[in-house]
């Protein structure tokens, strides 16, 4: 080559040359293939909350190809008002062919934003073919606690693809090894035969506290159907100390397909930079070897259990006699009229129901054997116990009479046998589920110290507490799942109370709960169908009573509605056990006044301040319009390590004013300790809207101790007077704010917003605001700036007057000095001291700055 040229030739198809893939093909022709330009056409919603300025990003989906991420304007205020239809020219690969879908959402960078996006639809326009592709949506793309920002659409008309929205139900374990958990940021992408789902955080758990040791989290994904699954990506950003996190396996169930087909994908190692091969991010292919198992059922009855005891699992020879009928105790065992379903316990997991199915038609006749094949897609450990009971296809009244149930692993060739000798009675007062624990291997030539502890199934006594508030009874259907340190009992109905009528208003209802030793509780799941006039419900707490010593109890508190019109409008809890609440963690419970439009759209934070150190501001909610209505009360855990924090004396309530018209009226803030249930009670009573009071959108209120004598201390009112110099355009329209420092706090950043002047900070003017503080000391300095927003928007400040209460002495901060970008040294926030004089710092606080704010200290009157 001796001009030394290189030619680069770029595929662009990623096709299989694999005689056992794809289409079988070994050699392929690949032609250059060029970037085709298109439009967009993205209309947002008229509501006038629907708008966003953060940054949109598009991926494409088409028979052929996809795009990569599209950026969609540039997150300026021109794009995606409200009611506008926005035209963008994208690039999308020739080798696409027919669309079938769109991903849209916010990049990543934005994210932090929380932004909310109504998106009425996207229509995209092949201007070669002259085609149009609608994808009509007409909802809200956001970011919240739970939604991650991204959404799916698939193609409305034109085309005969039209593929559903699929749910796909994400069980990921946790391993049980020594600190396997993580508090990174995990995320997910899920590959099928029809594209991906592109990166995907995975933000709403089942449990309260995500990726802890040993847990199953249970999270819900939306995407337009994938087809089979190929494989998925599963990741963490690293963020925090010991990021590192164990992943056993992913479990992946699809809401259209049957709830026992379920995509396994086996992980079993460490994403941890400083463990294993240091990768945070794993590909992982479906299991393919599944467990095959064989399962005899000895259906027997009450008159001839002994003579059918002696069930022969090697041989597989049962042997039965015929009832005596003319016995007293006979109780005829009938088939059951729809399916039989187990699961199986394992030392490493469980199955979901597994139907017991076989080509007879007369299964589980009285002194029968009968035998099943069932696929268990996961390695269960050492088995411990199964539960049995009936599917949803059977009648309100079951007795089948079942002996003993034999299960063997083909693969291992493990068996285990569970004897139960009794009925499994459905009828008024029973659900027809019983758990039966293994039978201990008793051959004598085994290893002493392999021989199974034998595990006893107990009547678990559950009380039911009903609230005492008006209608707080329910006729509804109520189901509870109870979960220990050994399994769970799985969804079991209350039925049979001790009261006549259950579930009446204030009343204990105690039910038996039939399970094999659940060790420690550590939570459970209540809830009802919500079947009834009125069936909602208000539930103050249920107690488990422990089997194996009376004298003591589990108390799962909750004191919440069950009920689709109050509260958050959830007919299902989780409520953890008392005793394992932690130090540090509050309920909190705001609510609105029922003034007229005392509602807020805005985002709301809560500081909490104690005489160790502050919380920081804490976001409650989500902003768009679902929080703080008129009248009512919105409830939010939060967590104030008493280390960090120590007792708390005030708390500071504000929102981030973010549309036009949405100041707040709140009534009182409470803060619960969820494990103390000590109240601390703040009233507030007050307008955070700058066209109302003082146009302050920031509240301090002091701590009301019970136990301490005397009020709180009330908030001191400072007056505020801002000197603008006389120099040419020394005035400014930019929106300035203020913090004052004193020597025990701050009182956080202030917009200066009701002036005595109705055109505020002019040339030559002195302008007069007032705010409210607590607890703040002898004033240092203050921190003033502006938004820069404007033209001319730079400002000459002569000094700030700050006059504490009607009758304090006047203390001034001077400055002379522009804060422009323009002039001076281009900076538009300045810090002033006292008299022109920073305060001396002795060692003991030289190093203190705890009083939470984010402002940077420049040093000296800058």
């Amino acid at each position: 080559d001796p001009g030394n040229t290189k030619l680069i030739i770029i595929l662009p198809r990623f096709r299989w040359l694999d005689e056992g893939e794809d289409d079988g093909l070994i050699e392929r022709d690949l032609t250059l293939e060029k970037d085709t330009p298109w439009k967009a056409y993205v209309t947002t919603g008229k509501d006038k909350k629907a708008s966003t300025k953060a940054r949109v990003v598009m991926v494409l989906y088409g028979e052929g190809d996809k795009t990569e991420e599209i950026p969609l304007g540039d997150g300026s205020k021109k794009y995606f008002k409200p009611g506008a239809i926005d035209e963008f020219e994208v690039m999308v690969p020739s080798g696409l062919g027919e669309p079938y879908k769109v991903r849209i959402g916010f990049t990543e960078e934005d994210q932090d934003q929380r932004p909310a996006w109504f998106l009425d639809k996207v229509v995209l326009e092949e201007q070669s073919e002259n085609k149009e592709y609608e994808f009509i949506y007409n909802d809200w793309v956001k970011v919240t606690d739970d939604e991650d920002g991204w959404t799916e659409i698939p193609l409305e008309e034109n085309t005969d693809i039209k593929l559903p929205v699929r749910t796909y139900k994400l069980e990921v374990y946790t391993g049980d090894q020594d600190h396997a958990g993580t508090d990174a940021n995990v995320y997910l992408i899920l590959h099928g035969e029809r594209g991906d789902t592109g990166k995907r955080k995975l933000k709403r758990s089942n449990n309260r506290d995500k990726f802890e040791e040993g847990q199953c989290d249970i999270f819900e994904l939306k995407a337009v159907d994938l087809g089979d699954l190929k494989k998925i990506t599963v990741g963490h950003d690293g963020k925090g100390p010991g990021s590192g996190w164990f992943l056993d396996k992913v479990h992946v169930i699809e809401d259209h397909k049957d709830e026992n087909s379920v995509t396994i994908f086996k992980c079993d190692q460490w994403l941890d930079e400083d463990d294993g091969d240091g990768l945070t991010e794993r590909v992982l292919e479906p299991v393919k070897d599944d467990f095959t198992w064989k399962v005899w059922t000895v259906t027997g009855s009450d008159a001839n259990a002994k003579e059918k005891s002696d069930a022969d699992s090697k041989s597989k020879k049962k042997k039965s006699k015929k009832a005596n009928k003319k016995d007293a105790n006979y109780m005829k065992s009938e088939p059951p009229s729809g399916e039989v379903v187990i699961v199986v316990y394992g030392t490493k997991g469980k199955t979901e129901e597994i139907p017991l199915v076989n080509e007879k038609d007369n299964n589980f006749t009285e002194g029968q054997t009968d035998e099943f094949d069932i696929t268990i897609p996961q390695n269960l450990g050492q088995v411990y116990k199964v539960r049995v009971g009936y599917g949803e296809d059977s009648s309100k009244h079951e007795s089948w009479f079942l002996h003993t149930l034999i299960l063997s692993c083909m693969k291992d060739k493990n068996e285990y046998t569970f004897e139960l000798k009794d009925h499994l009675l459905k009828n008024d007062d029973a659900d027809g589920w019983r758990e039966i624990p293994v039978k201990p291997n008793t051959d004598d030539d085994e290893d002493e110290d392999k021989k199974q502890e034998p595990l006893q199934a107990y009547m678990y006594k559950v009380d039911v507490y009903t609230g005492i508030e008006k209608y707080s009874g329910t006729d509804a259907n109520v189901y509870m799942t109870i979960y220990g340190t050994r399994g769970d009992t799985g969804k079991r109905k209350l039925l049979k109370s001790d009261n006549k009528d259950k579930f009446d208003e204030g009343q204990k209802d105690r039910f038996e709960i039939q399970a094999v030793d659940l060790g420690e509780l550590r939570k459970l799941v209540v809830g009802h169908d919500g079947r009834g006039a009125g069936s909602g419900w208000f539930l103050e707490k249920i107690a488990v009573h422990n089997p194996k010593d009376e004298t003591k109890q589990w108390d799962f508190p909750c004191n919440k509605w069950l009920d689709e019109d109050k509260d958050d409008g959830a007919i299902e809890r989780e409520l953890l056990v008392d005793d394992v609440i932690e130090d540090g963690e509050w309920r909190v419970f705001i609510t609105t006044s029922n003034k007229a439009n005392s509602d807020t759209d805005s985002q709301v934070f809560l500081t909490v301040f104690g005489d160790k150190g502050n919380s920081g501001p804490l976001p409650l909610g989500a902003p768009g319009g679902s929080f703080f209505q008129s009248g009512e009360t919105d409830e939010f855990d939060i967590v104030l390590k008493p280390e960090d924090i120590g007792k708390i004396w005030k708390i500071r309530l504000e929102h981030d004013n973010r549309y036009e018209g949405c100041g707040w009226h709140a009534e009182q803030v409470v803060l619960e300790n969820k494990k103390t249930s000590q109240t601390l009670t703040f009233p507030v009573n007050r307008w955070m809207d700058e066209d109302e009071e003082d146009g302050d959108i920031v509240r301090e209120i002091a701590a009301d101790w019970p136990e301490e004598e005397g009020d709180p201390p009330p908030a001191t009112k400072y007056t505020i007077q801002t000197v603008t110099g006389s120099e040419f355009g020394a005035g400014t329209d930019a929106k300035v704010y203020i913090t004052l420092y004193g020597k025990l706090g701050d009182s956080g950043r202030r917009r200066l917003n009701i002036s005595d002047h109705k055109n505020k900070f002019e040339k030559g003017q002195t302008d007069t605001f007032s705010l409210e503080a607590i607890g703040l000391g002898p004033l240092e300095k203050v921190v003033i700036g502006h938004d820069q927003q404007g033209p001319g928007s730079g400002w000459y400040l002569d000094k700030v007057i700050v006059k504490e209460e009607d009758d304090g002495p006047e203390m001034i901060f001077p400055c002379d000095r522009w804060l422009d970008m323009d002039e001076d040294d281009h900076k538009t926030e300045r810090e002033l001291y006292l008299n022109g004089e920073p305060p001396e710092k002795n060692d003991d606080d030289a190093d203190d700055d705890d009083d939470g704010d984010d402002e940077d200290d420049d040093g000296g009157n800058n």
